[in-house]
């Protein structure tokens, strides 16, 4: 079963119909398709929807649909689910819990003791620009090299979280600035950012070894259409070709919503 079944099946908004039916379940199933009968590592920031970081309590614990589509997905998988909220409960077999709160450095680095390398991590979580930003720079350098790094849903920080913390721009406009800078040869964002945290944002964006931001016209396009051959051949190095000359034919910039970096 493709990847986006499994999310209409167990309820995540991460395909093309329950929810906000982001549709990122078409660019996953190329990207990890190959690796469907390995050995998987994959950790997952946010678990289910409906809290705010402010009152964590709000949030079902009960239930977890990407982790559930996930564990089917990859037979093989070990998972690692992280959340505020207490999934302790829900912790047994390939599935393990570690509580932490994105915005809190200490709790990061403990997750970074207690996770072991990973192929894939997805950051899930609350979404606040500073959030993302801190997680980056604490648990990218644990996925494997030639892992994914991924953060969804760039478009929408919530307030008044999206106000913490010491962010000059938005997770979104420093990977663009910083894909931007990786064609250009430029090193534009280490002029503009006043910060060493911005900075380290960006670089850790510009030195990936492949980069690729989705924006919700790439999506909805991927969705509607057959996509090439040698897209689902080479996946990585196709995808990002793709978009770019799909963007450049249609004159789509629209709001980055998806980021894509392997390591």
């Amino acid at each position: 079963m493709q990847l986006t079944e499994l999310a209409l099946k167990f309820g995540t908004d991460k395909g093309v119909h329950i929810g906000e039916a982001h549709g990122y379940t078409i660019v996953y199933d190329l990207l990890f398709a190959a690796l469907k009968s390995s050995d998987v590592a994959l950790a997952e920031l946010g678990l289910q929807v409906g809290a705010s970081e402010s009152n964590p309590l709000e949030k079902n614990v009960t239930d977890v649909p990407s982790a559930r589509m996930w564990l089917t997905y990859f037979p093989n998988i070990s998972f690692f689910g992280i959340d505020i909220c207490d999934f302790t409960e829900l912790s047994r077999g390939q599935f393990t819990f570690l509580r932490a709160d994105a915005g809190i450095a200490v709790d990061l680095k403990r997750v970074v003791q207690e996770l072991p390398p990973v192929d894939i991590f997805i950051d899930d979580g609350s979404h606040a620009s500073y959030h993302q930003q801190l997680t980056l720079q604490y648990l990218f350098p644990k996925v494997k090299k030639g892992g994914f790094y991924i953060i969804e849903d760039l478009h929408w920080q919530p307030d008044p979280i999206e106000k913490i913390g010491n962010i000059e721009f938005n997770t979104a406009e420093i990977a663009k600035l910083a894909i931007n800078d990786r064609f250009s040869g430029e090193q534009n964002g280490t002029k503009l950012f006043k910060n060493d945290f911005s900075i380290s944002t960006y670089e850790a964006v510009r030195n990936a070894e492949i980069a690729v931001l989705f924006s919700t016209a790439d999506l909805n396009s991927m969705a509607k259409h057959v996509l090439p051959p040698h897209v689902r051949a080479e996946p990585v190095v196709s995808l990002r070709k793709y978009i770019f000359d799909w963007r450049r034919k249609k004159n789509q910039l629209s709001s980055p919503k998806l980021l894509v970096l392997q390591r």
